[in-house]
Formats: C-alpha cells, sequence, structure tokens
C-alpha cells in the first residue's frame, strides 16, 4: 500500500498532473455547467494550452451572453498571447454589457487606446529600406577556340595565332542597389 502511496505522489511531482484533472470527454458530456468549463480553463492555462483555454471560454461566453467575469477572463488570455484582431473583437463585446461598471469602463479605454497606439507605431515604420551589395563577375576563357601552345592548323599546316588575340575575356562589376519596399498584408 505504501508503494502505490509513494508511486502516486511521484507520479504527481514529476509531470506535473493531478489525478482531479478534468478530461475534454468530460466537457463534451457537460458543455454548459460553468464550474466545470472554468476548472478545465485554468488548468490548460497553467499548462499553456492557450488555443483550449480560449476555445473554452468563447463557447461559454456564447452560452452565457451576460457574463462579464468569462468576458474580462478570456480577455486577459487574449491579450497575454498578443491576438490584435481578437481583442478587439472582445473589447467590442464587453463595451456593450450593462453591468459594465464606470472603472471597468475606464480600463477598456486605456487597453483600447494602446491598442491603436501599437497600430499607429507599426503603420508609421511600414516602409523598410535595405541597401545591397554585389559583385558581378564573368570569367570566361576562349578554351574552347585556342590550344594550349597557341597554334591552330589551317589549311593543312602549322599556323600562330595573333599577337592580339584574346585569351581571356573576363569581365568584373561591382553592384550597390538601394531601395524600399513596404508590406501590403497587415498579417506581419
Amino acid at each position: 500500500m505504501k508503494f502505490f502511496l509513494y508511486f502516486t505522489i511521484l507520479l504527481t511531482i514529476f509531470t506535473g498532473k493531478s489525478f482531479s484533472e478534468i478530461t475534454y470527454l468530460e466537457i463534451l458530456k457537460n458543455p454548459t455547467d460553468l464550474k466545470l468549463n472554468l476548472q478545465f480553463a485554468k488548468e490548460q492555462e497553467v499548462l499553456g494550452n492557450y488555443k483550449q483555454v480560449i476555445a473554452t471560454l468563447e463557447r461559454l461566453s456564447d452560452v452565457y451572453p451576460e457574463n462579464l467575469d468569462l468576458k474580462l477572463y478570456l480577455l486577459s488570455i487574449s491579450l497575454r498571447i498578443d491576438s490584435k484582431e481578437r481583442t478587439k473583437n472582445i473589447l467590442e463585446d464587453i463595451k456593450k454589457n450593462n453591468e459594465l461598471t464606470a472603472e471597468l469602463r475606464s480600463k477598456i479605454k486605456t487597453i483600447t487606446s494602446s491598442l491603436e497606439q501599437k497600430n499607429k507605431i507599426s503603420d508609421k515604420n511600414a516602409w523598410m529600406r535595405y541597401m545591397d551589395f554585389g559583385l558581378n563577375s564573368i570569367n570566361d576563357s576562349n578554351v574552347n577556340t585556342m590550344s594550349n601552345t597557341k597554334t591552330f592548323y589551317l589549311s593543312d599546316s602549322l599556323s600562330s595565332y595573333a599577337l592580339d588575340t584574346v585569351s581571356d575575356d573576363n569581365y568584373e562589376n561591382i553592384i550597390v542597389k538601394t531601395g524600399a519596399f513596404k508590406n501590403l498584408s497587415k498579417k506581419f
């Protein structure tokens, strides 16, 4: 019996999980149970599974549309993972709530203005400048037309190339390019 107890404690410590964790199957069996779903969301938050937390809280917000605490919890998770579009939608939904106090309304305005400020900063620096340095080199040798001995046959007799014959035709060019580009998509 002691062995089983020690094994259970060690398993809990090393895996970081307890046997009272709520499974997704339990949530599927009773999707409207607020207490069960919130416990599941908190457990998933501790584990870092923010997609599960957001999915659970969004579903609960649809089931309980007047529950301001759910929406504020969803807002805190959305702000933590920096999802700007989702956060804007949640803020708009919270602003429509009748139970919103003056203090919460001012905090919502502060969050909204900080999100707008971040967007203004990113739009201001939308143009990216660059400078490109390069060396273009074309090395060509007339290997296919000139022999190693600098001679060739002309009408069954050995002849030499003219002194001004080009044996190497090398070309080098240093290139400096400057420019700017702008992202057309707001996704990045």
